[in-house]
């Protein structure tokens, strides 16, 4: 038996997964090797590591998907369309939140600044009153232009039109194929890509189709 002391958590996660890897390499089953932690957050951890290095591995515990922080953020855009379709401008708190995401290249200075425009509008009754009416407004000055007038607006006008394009195939598409659009549209898919942890995400978005998305909107 080892003791060993790790400067961090990582560092520790880091070192068994090599091990485990190592052990594997070296001629010994998989399924003879065995990690014992004391909660189940740990483990939750582990695995990213172990995905990363290329270790198969098997868990007695399902994973809680729904209060997974990255599917969290795709249940809330679709929580969004939801109180849309219920009531307009209802979701206009979940769109704030969903503004700030990593899918998309909004500065949380920016967000602050356009809902403070947006609130001025609402005391003046004036202008668009909404977020959502402010960035259909970009939107549709953006249209036609070969080149948006600068980054935001460009950023602005892509969000708008993926916001109407999927409101309106959530009435024209199968469940299915309006959630591929959403990951493909909507920046999930490219921050999949662009992040250390792409393996494991897309582990937890296809666990999350096959096992928890729903039938319908």
């Amino acid at each position: 038996p080892e003791i060993r002391i790790y400067e961090n958590e990582v560092a520790e996660n880091a070192h068994i997964a090599l091990s485990v890897k190592a052990l594997i390499e070296a001629g010994t089953p998989a399924g003879r090797i065995g990690i014992i932690y004391r909660e189940h957050k740990y483990g939750d951890e582990l695995q990213k590591f172990l995905h990363l290095a290329g270790v198969p591995y098997y868990v007695k515990k399902s994973l809680d998907l729904l209060n997974d922080h990255f599917i969290s953020r795709i249940l809330n855009i679709m929580r969004y369309f939801i109180s849309e379709d219920d009531k307009p401008y209802s979701g206009e708190y979940l769109l704030f939140e969903i503004l700030h995401y990593h899918f998309f290249s909004i500065e949380p200075l920016t967000i602050a600044r356009i809902t403070n425009e947006v609130y001025e509008n609402q005391r003046r009754k004036k202008g668009p009153q909404t977020l959502r009416e402010y960035i259909n407004a970009v939107d549709a000055r953006q249209s036609g232009m070969l080149f948006p007038t600068d980054e935001v607006s460009g950023e602005l006008g892509k969000i708008g039109a993926v916001l109407n394009m999927l409101q309106k195939e959530a009435h024209n598409l199968p469940l299915q194929q309006w959630f591929e659009k959403l990951i493909n549209e909507a920046g999930v898919l490219s921050y999949i890509m662009e992040s250390e942890e792409k393996i494991w995400l897309m582990e937890m978005l296809s666990r999350f189709v096959i096992s928890r998305l729903p039938t319908n909107l």
